[in-house]
């Protein structure tokens, strides 16, 4: 899944919704070593559960994510060229 996501620039995300959390740790990993960007969601549907978005960077860093792998933390125009 992680190689085809690299091969298709699309990112994998980690639904932070302690309810889901579909992709584990070793899920981001793996993903991760096959050259997969990331993104985490918060799914939220009200303000209130925003803080779900804590529960989506202990995953991501479990898998040994850093910033950089991340898409919510790149550069406007980084963004963009990898969504073009």
């Amino acid at each position: 899944l992680g190689r085809a996501a690299a091969e298709h620039d699309t990112a994998l995300e980690v639904n932070s919704n302690p309810r889901r959390l579909d992709l584990w740790g070793s899920a981001v990993q793996a993903a991760l070593e096959e050259g997969a960007a990331i993104a985490i969601n918060t799914d939220s549907h009200q303000p209130s559960t925003l803080e779900y978005m804590r529960w989506g960077v202990h995953t991501a860093r479990r898998g040994w994510a850093e910033p950089a792998d991340v898409i919510n933390t790149w550069e406007l125009a980084d963004l963009r060229e990898f969504l073009h």
